[in-house]
């Protein structure tokens, strides 16, 4: 392989020479003479784009061949225009190409009217990006790894975003259920709120009372006391005053009747003071008892609070997780679009490759033929070289120089035949390398 010249502008890689464009074109399956590359011309040269965007993206130009019926509706007379069109749809697509391979002054005359130069600087930069491609697979099968994770990524994200949805609707919809009786809770709670509150100030006002109560119970009852002892004192001056001459019965009736009758109205003050501070503690059990409602349904609304926040909690997780899974869908529409690509690839990977197959089947024919016309022509040979040997006494000279003629074709046929066999195994070992970098493509 001649050595590559030095790089030239535009391109910012080296500019190979004729016959090293040839040998690469040639592996990679191109009919591709010298004089193809030294007097180019437009049907070559686009035959041989076409094969290159073909390998290393998997479009072709018939792919542009038929334009959009909107373009087609703008122009005057769409059927002169149409194959025009298709040309300078795959141009901008390998306008694009070549630009990005380091030669931005491609333009259509390189299609349409191709110069040795400017071919030998387009084909450089393809081949330079070839054999990058060719040195990069390793990145290649990573992406293609990280495609496949990226998949599974989704599946799994769209299964846990189902599985959230469907949690969120189970709330949504077991919050609807309760909403209402929520309301009610929340109605009555606000109600008995208002009612504790009453009866708080209810409670304040009988605790003053009955602390008023208490006080003169008591008082009522050291009162009741005195009496009783003061009573007591009077029977017994009565019991020892009976023995004694009464001078005035009748004051001294008086008198223990209205001690009596004193006596009588503190017991009844006393009953009726019992009775109504039973009253007021039942009073304030019911209290207590509300209170203990009030206090529960607090509780209650105290956890419908923290259900609803737990729910407004898993509705913002859930937006995070559909932000997350959007993210994850574009980038998984990015892996999908490079997928297709690479099947592309792979398609037209797999058509060269059963091209190859032809060919060698074809030329293993070829290779069995001229072997058995060698061995057609040996046996002729043998044949001769028996009959020469009868005859050896009187063609002597004759029979040497038939020896001589019969080792040479024997040395010629061994060299074709350690040729064919050379590259039948080349072309073997090619095969199965080119099989091998399609297997790892795959996979």
């Amino acid at each position: 392989m001649d050595e590559p010249l030095p790089a030239a502008r535009p391109g910012s890689f080296p500019i190979l020479s004729l016959q090293t464009l040839k040998d690469c074109l040639n592996g990679l399956d191109m009919q591709v003479t010298v004089d193809d590359l030294a007097k180019p011309t437009p049907q070559k040269m686009l035959e041989i784009y076409e094969s290159l965007t073909v390998l290393l993206q998997g479009v072709s130009s018939e792919q542009f061949a038929q334009p959009t019926f909107a373009v087609l509706e703008l122009l005057e007379y769409p059927d002169v225009h149409k194959d025009s069109l298709g040309l300078v749809a795959f141009y901008r697509h390998l306008h694009k190409l070549v630009t990005q391979l380091g030669y931005p002054a491609f333009s259509l005359g390189d299609v349409l009217n191709p110069k040795r130069d400017r071919v030998q600087a387009i084909l450089s930069g393809f081949i330079n990006f070839c054999k990058f491609r060719e040195e990069r697979m390793e990145v290649f099968q990573e992406c293609c790894t990280k495609s496949t994770q990226l998949t599974e990524e989704r599946l799994m994200l769209e299964r846990r975003n189902a599985e959230l949805a469907e949690t969120v609707n189970q709330i949504k919809m077991k919050r609807a259920q309760d909403q209402p009786q929520v309301d009610g809770i929340r109605a009555i709670n606000t109600s008995l709120a208002a009612d504790l509150r009453e009866l708080k100030k209810t409670q304040v006002t009988l605790a003053s009372k009955i602390d008023h109560l208490k006080k003169e119970k008591n008082a009522c009852t050291e009162k009741q006391t005195n009496n009783q002892f003061l009573i007591s004192n009077l029977k017994q001056n009565c019991v020892r005053l009976k023995s004694r001459v009464v001078h005035s019965p009748e004051k001294l009736k008086q008198v223990i009747a209205e001690m009596n009758r004193s006596l009588q109205e503190d017991k009844t003050y006393v009953v009726h003071t019992e009775k109504k501070n039973r009253e007021l503690t039942h009073k304030i059990e019911l209290m207590n008892a509300v209170e203990q409602d009030i206090i529960m349904c607090q509780n209650i609304m105290g956890e419908c609070t923290t259900e609803q926040a737990r729910a407004e909690e898993a509705s913002q997780k859930l937006l995070s997780d559909i932000d997350v899974i959007n993210k994850k869908k574009s980038e998984l529409k990015d892996q999908e679009v490079h997928r297709q690509q690479l099947q592309r690839q792979l398609k037209n990977a797999n058509e060269k490759l059963q091209r190859l197959e032809q060919h060698r089947v074809s030329k293993e024919q070829d290779t069995a033929s001229r072997i058995n016309a060698l061995k057609e022509e040996h046996e002729i040979l043998a044949a001769e070289r028996d009959v020469a040997q009868k005859r050896v006494d009187d063609h002597e000279r004759l029979v040497v120089d038939m020896e001589d003629k019969i080792k040479q074709l024997q040395k010629n046929m061994d060299s074709e035949l350690f040729a064919i066999a050379s590259d039948y195994e080349l072309l073997i070992r090619e095969t199965e390398l080119y099989q091998q970098g399609l297997i790892n493509a795959m996979f």
